[in-house]
This record gives structure tokens, sequence and C-alpha cells, in this order.
């Protein structure tokens, strides 16, 4: 079963999660896809992305998700996301292969985020690198654990995406993810991204804050995924979306601590917990005049 439906809220800054199931253990795949108002005037247009985290196990799912990302594509959708642990188990050239029997067909407009499953094959993640850079110009953007992190337009709209790398603090001990340590070159780049009168929204893959008996809040209370909230919420951000936690959540709007806080110029995390057959998004921006209106695609 597909669908979709909107929704509206009051004005608010509102930080939505997206992730998709771990089909390896039964779990339930969902995707979602996030609509981006023309605003800052000008020529700016709409521009939608569509997409899921912990993507590929080998599962029927794999093939059902994919199907929902070129159902969108085939609407007008202009991108595709990924938040991460795009190939189980083990990010290999191999697991991707397999990623791309469900997803390859749309590898051209697939801008990925990097996860930890992506770092257990190799310490450099040298599946996903090989994988994300076949060809002699590898389309959209090429990437590689070195510059696993970078942003990009959101087609002529007035959003910034920024995708971050936060493996280096987590599992597996071994890997060599960039660092995301004050000063270090990922966090310049993220407060220096940050600078900006676009509205922004990060991917990364570990979620700060989470429902999930998996991967709970307190794995997001340490490491990367604080450190690059905390800059989030300082420099007002208006979106974060994560994988990961295997579940559907939904947050209101929280301060750098977790705390529910009023609406506004933050990032929030927004998450009613849902099942695959109750996905939606809904935001707000609020540097725009515009509304940012999201969708829910699910499959079961």
């Amino acid at each position: 079963m597909a669908y979709t439906y909107d929704l509206n809220v009051p004005a608010g800054s509102h930080k939505i999660g997206v992730q998709a199931g771990n089909t390896g253990l039964g779990r339930y795949p969902f995707l979602d896809y996030v609509t981006f108002p023309a605003s800052g005037g000008g020529t700016a247009t709409s521009a939608v992305l569509v997409g899921a985290g912990d993507v590929s196990s080998g599962g029927s799912r794999d093939q059902q998700t994919g199907d929902l990302v070129r159902a969108q594509l085939n609407s007008g959708a202009w991108g595709v996301f990924t938040t991460g642990a795009n190939a189980y188990p083990d990010g290999t050239y191999d697991n991707y292969l397999v990623y791309d029997a469900a997803w390859g067909s749309f590898r051209n407009k697939t801008r990925p985020t990097y996860g930890h499953h992506d770092y257990y094959g190799s310490s450099t993640a040298a599946g996903s690198e090989q994988y994300w850079n076949e060809g002699p110009d590898p389309r959209p953007v090429r990437v590689s654990n070195a510059n696993s992190f970078y942003a990009y337009d959101v087609a002529s709209s007035n959003w910034r995406a920024i995708v971050l790398n936060a493996v280096s603090t987590e599992q597996p001990t071994s890997n060599q993810a960039p660092s995301c340590a004050v000063g270090s070159p990922q966090m310049n780049f993220l407060n220096n991204e940050l600078n900006t009168t676009k509205n922004t929204v990060l991917f990364w893959h570990h979620a700060r804050f989470s429902a999930s008996t998996d991967h709970p809040t307190s794995e997001g209370a340490t490491g990367c995924s604080k450190a690059f909230f905390g800059v989030a919420y300082e420099k007002k951000a208006d979106l974060v979306v994560e994988g990961h936690s295997h579940l559907y959540e939904r947050y209101d709007t929280r301060d750098k601590s977790g705390t529910k806080v009023a609406g506004g110029s933050r990032p929030s995390s927004a998450v009613p917990v849902a099942t695959a057959s109750t996905a939606c998004r809904v935001a707000q921006a609020p540097r725009t005049t515009g509304r940012l209106r999201t969708r829910g695609a699910c499959a079961s």
C-alpha cells in the first residue's frame, strides 16, 4: 500500500527525522519526501527531495521503497537523499550492488549520507566510495570518506542542504570517518555553511533524539550527533533529517538539550512515532514567506 497526504501547522521551526526500517530484522521500511517552497524573492521555485535511511538489506521492501522514490521522481521530484547505512550489512561494494538493484535507477539524482554500516566492511567506507564514484563523471556529486560532508542548493529554491558524517564517534571503533571535533574541517565547514541567509536542511545518520529501543536518545547524547545539533541550534538551522533509529519519529520543537520549547527560528525534532502505514511529515519554514509542506509515503 502506498499513499500520500498533507498537513498544515502553525508557523514555527521543526526538525524532521526520516528513517527506513531495517528489513534484515523484519522491520517496515518507509520514506518521506519534503517540499521546499519558493522563497527569497527573485526566480526561486519549489523543489521536492525524496529519500530514506537504512535503505537496503536485500528484502522485497528494498524494491518497494525504490518504486515509491521512482513514482515521486516521475511526478516531478527534484532529487533524492539518503540518511546513511545505505547498504546492509557492511557497506561493501557487493552490498551496494544489492542497493543498486532497487535504488540504482536514480543514482544520478541521489546525494547520499554516510552511516555506520558503510564502515563495517572498510574503515574508510571503500565500498561506498567505489559505488558512488563509478564512471568518469559521477553525478550528481562525487563523494568519498574524505569528502562525505558537503552541501548543495536545492534546485532554485531558497534552501541549502548540508550533508554531514556523524560516524567518527560511533561504531565500528576502527572507522576513519571525518572528525567532528571543534576546529576540525567538518565542523568548520558546518559553521561556515550555516552563515547564510538561506533556509538550511541538515542530513546526518545518528539521531540526536529517539524513542527507539534499538537506538535510544542516549546514543545521540554524545559524539557527533550532539555536536552537530548544538551548532544547528545555535546558528538557527531550519530542519534536521536523520536515520539510524529503525522507526518513524517526529518531535515537536526542542532545544539542544532535548527540552521542549516554543517554536521559532530553531531546528526542532519532530516525532510522533508512526508505523509504515501512518507516515507523514509537517514543517513550517520560519525564514520564508511561503509554507514548507511535507508528505509521507509508506510501503506495507
